[in-house]
């Protein structure tokens, strides 16, 4: 599935709600997780720990230029991977997310359901 912005920055800001959206409606760690957990994590603190991989040794080093690898953010397993071949462009799979590996799955149904709503969602800021 590819979605194209007219910025960069409201491409970033799609990614980051959709992120947001996601790890909420991960709803708590999974397994050893636990050690990472910060339930009182915001917005901002979740992209930071996700982008910069906060959860494994190596980090960013970890990623290709801009591409988001949220694998697992404090503890959570979302397994949320989002290609940026450009600036303005976000890029995930087309298939079906599966609730054992993408928790979020169980509230939005398909990356096009997270997405659609993060676009909403940012929209609605406005």
């Amino acid at each position: 599935m590819k979605r194209e912005y007219k910025t960069e920055t409201e491409a970033t800001e799609v990614l980051k709600e959709a992120l947001w959206l996601a790890w909420q409606a991960a709803g708590r760690p999974f397994g050893m997780g636990y050690l990472q957990d910060n339930p009182e994590a915001n917005k901002e603190l979740v992209w930071d720990n996700a982008y910069n991989m906060g959860d494994y040794m190596g980090g960013r080093s970890m990623s290709r230029g801009d591409d988001l690898n949220a694998d697992y953010v404090f503890g959570r397993m979302l397994k949320l991977r989002v290609g940026r071949p450009s600036k303005t462009v976000l890029e995930t799979t087309d298939s079906k997310p599966t609730w054992d590996y993408q928790a979020w799955c169980r509230k939005y149904p398909s990356y096009e359901n997270l997405f659609e709503q993060a676009e909403q969602n940012v929209k609605e800021k406005k």
